[in-house]
């Protein structure tokens, strides 16, 4: 093992993670890559999170002690600069990395050197939850995505250092938390380079009451107000409230009970598609199918209690952008099956 020039280093910013900081360590150190640093960035916690961290005896472990409480973006900025790995992989202190997670994600990079940021897919789990996260993997439509959601799961992360250096990217600091960095991150790398996806579970979610609560609904949103409009921008368009609000209402599942929404979505729509004909921002085909998929997604989601929502997912345009893949075909009929339902019971 030549830990002296580690292929992977992995960045760990913990505060407060005593109840699972063990699994999330032992995941990484049983990586069948075995050349890698392991740089953990310890917050001062309030817990044992120190105590167990320093009953390791792993010459890979890198132990750094904030003299402040420093919040995760900063310490995860201070992991970016002292790396020495040829890729920079990102890992949280209570999730779990599959055991092949940076042998298949070094491989996908070594095979697509144009890639800048890629991540995986993700199980999640804990507290009621236990769902697979399948994110694009076509770098085309993960940018496109980007206007819209996040494309990739944070602790799924690697990145390419060089590329990190060359364009003096870190993340965006002294913002008020909780800052979706990550959504950050992806806007800005996807301007210069591309991001991927593999197609493979090698990271588990762990969902848990720690984590942001509720309260801090209010301040999530007016930080993705400010990511959305930046790409916007980026397309040549200058953002009304309306559009931000729109893209706002699709985010947070605001529109269930707004029957002017679907039209406000296609008008946006619309505006993205003429604007990206000038621009040449993204892929138009890409860009079509992610809107057709956000578009089948918004009558899912309003089918709940709307027996019209099948009608005006097929009377809209995007609804005709959607690729008919497998997953996709399997939507469609869900939509179909609820709209049979809610009309069947509204008419007992």
């Amino acid at each position: 093992m030549n830990i002296e020039k580690p292929i992977v280093t992995v960045v760990m910013a913990v505060y407060n993670n005593e109840k699972y900081i063990q699994t999330a360590i032992d995941s990484i150190l049983g990586q069948t890559l075995k050349n890698l640093e392991l740089i953990i960035i310890y917050d001062l916690s309030s817990d044992r999170t120190k105590e167990i961290v320093s009953g390791y005896n792993d010459s890979r472990i890198i132990f750094i002690e904030n003299k402040e409480r420093l919040g995760p973006v900063s310490s995860r900025n201070i992991g970016l600069k002292r790396a020495r790995g040829i890729y920079i992989a990102i890992m949280d202190g209570d999730d779990i990395s599959l055991p092949k997670r940076l042998q298949n994600q070094v491989g996908y990079m070594e095979r697509n050197k144009d890639i800048a940021i890629s991540g995986t897919w993700s199980k999640t789990f804990g507290a009621k939850h236990n769902y697979i996260t399948r994110h694009h993997t076509d770098p085309d439509q993960i940018k496109a995505n980007l206007l819209f959601r996040t494309s990739l799961t944070h602790s799924s992360i690697i990145m390419r250092r060089e590329f990190m250096n060359k364009h003096n990217i870190t993340y965006t600091e002294n913002q008020i938390p909780p800052f979706p960095e990550d959504l950050d991150l992806y806007s800005r790398v996807s301007r210069i380079g591309k991001l991927g996806n593999i197609n493979k579970v090698l990271l588990l979610y762990r969902k848990h009451q720690e984590q942001s609560s509720k309260e801090n609904v209010g301040i999530q949103i007016e930080h993705a107000r400010r990511i959305l409009a930046y790409q916007l921008n980026n397309l040549g368009i200058i953002p009304t409230e309306k559009d931000i609000d729109t893209l706002i209402s699709f985010k947070r599942y605001l529109f269930l009970d707004d029957s002017n929404f679907f039209g406000e979505l296609e008008l946006l729509f619309d505006k993205i598609i003429n604007a990206n004909k000038k621009s040449n921002t993204y892929k138009e085909k890409a860009l079509k199918k992610v809107c057709g998929e956000v578009w089948l997604e918004t009558a899912i989601a309003y089918s709940i209690n709307n027996e019209n929502a099948w009608k005006t997912f097929c009377n809209g345009a995007p609804g005709r952008w959607i690729k008919l893949s497998p997953r996709n075909v399997a939507k469609i009929l869900k939509l179909l099956f609820k709209t049979i339902v809610l009309i069947f019971k509204n008419n007992i």
